[in-house]
């Protein structure tokens, strides 16, 4: 689902004309590596998560740049709680090598981490960990469609199971979502070294995609670990479109809190739900991808030492003209906070959005459904 790299002779669809390659993913030409958390029985290993992540990092031996981008299909049922391992991937996310990993170096090594929401929905607080985390991205899973196929018949309705906001100290989350339902991707297959090539692997139990000999190697499955590699694809384009800036931008990464921002700034309101964003149900929509990667002019600041705060009060001003009135303006505010206590509220800093446009005052966070409405008050708990 992230991506990955075919023969011609998948391309083949049975749900359509046949115009597409299978297996090519969000992203079909970015580099992929793979951490083992679990057994071959399912089993949770309980890794040393620093240790994992560095190790990731750096790619030590293989002679290419190591992970910049994580996804994280598992999680623990835990009501939206905070737990000790949302709490180490708040602080992994700005910086993944820190001291007394097996690989350390000093200074920021910045992550994206994306992780999916779980599958205990639909009732609220059901949000998993460390999807529970305020750094990371939170994915939540949203229909496919494949006529014809079950829980895939609507793109604008939730995955049933998916899980929702919000956390248990009241943050919002999901971030984004993605599709979840009937979702085709690789099958495990074996050891070419002792069986025989195109065989999947004995581990692998489940159903195969139903259709010709060529499309052996894939399957379809539900849930939100089909969701959240969707999203680690998405920002793995964001990534390359700021690597494609003109100088003096030229391949200066986006921070793991651009992102975050960068897709939920935009995502697609789910007009069907009718819910106010940010919502427990959708976080700020489906991840849109078509209008992360147009040409719509943005004012894109990040991590830059003019805007960094240094103590409690201070304020930044930006003014500008919106360009063309009759689109919709957006504007996202996001920062990777400090890892926060697993006990009581998780949130540690605070900083309020304000947005004034045509003599009207907005808040951050204040929506009634898709669009932001005057009045309200400042959301205190959330870092975007």
């Amino acid at each position: 689902v992230i991506g990955g790299n075919v023969a011609a002779v998948s391309r083949e669809n049975p749900h359509g004309d046949g115009s597409f390659y299978f297996g090519g993913g969000v992203n079909p030409f970015v580099r992929l590596g793979n951490s083992t958390i679990f057994t071959n029985g399912g089993t949770f290993t309980n890794p040393n998560l620093p240790n994992s992540l560095s190790r990731a990092y750096t790619n030590l031996g293989l002679g290419v740049r190591g992970a910049r981008i994580s996804n994280n299909s598992w999680g623990a049922a835990v009501s939206g709680a905070y737990n000790a391992n949302a709490q180490i991937y708040d602080a992994l996310v700005r910086d993944s090598m820190p001291d007394g990993a097996t690989f350390s170096a000093p200074g920021n090594q910045e992550m994206v981490v994306v992780f999916a929401a779980g599958n205990s929905g639909p009732g609220a607080r059901t949000m998993g960990a460390p999807g529970s985390a305020k750094n990371v991205i939170t994915a939540g899973g949203s229909q496919n469609v494949r006529p014809g196929v079950g829980d895939a018949t609507d793109a604008g309705a939730m995955y049933a199971s998916s899980s929702r906001g919000p956390t248990a100290d009241d943050r919002i989350k999901p971030d984004v979502i993605a599709p979840a339902t009937n979702v085709a991707g690789g099958v495990v297959m074996a050891d070419r070294l002792t069986a025989a090539p195109g065989n999947h692997n004995t581990c692998y139990t489940g159903a195969f995609l139903p259709t010709t000999p060529a499309q052996r190697f894939y399957r379809t499955g539900n849930g939100t670990s089909f969701a959240s590699p969707a999203v680690a694809g998405g920002a793995s384009l964001v990534r390359q479109l700021f690597a494609n800036r003109p100088a003096p931008f030229f391949n200066a990464a986006p921070s793991p809190a651009m992102t975050r921002a960068y897709l939920m700034n935009t995502a697609t309101y789910m007009e069907r739900l009718t819910d106010n964003l940010p919502s427990p149900n959708q976080g700020m929509g489906r991840m849109n991808l078509e209008r992360a990667l147009d040409e719509t002019p943005r004012a894109l600041r990040d991590q830059l030492p003019v805007d960094r705060f240094t103590e409690s009060g201070q304020t930044r001003v930006y003014s500008g003209t919106i360009a063309d009135p009759s689109q919709p303006f957006r504007v996202t505010l996001a920062w990777s906070d400090s890892p926060g206590s697993t006990t009581g509220a998780a949130f540690v800093n605070n900083l309020d959005l304000r947005v004034e446009v045509g003599g009207q005052t907005y808040l951050g966070n204040v929506f009634t459904q898709g669009n932001s409405v005057t009045g309200g008050t400042a959301d205190i708990r959330n870092n975007a």
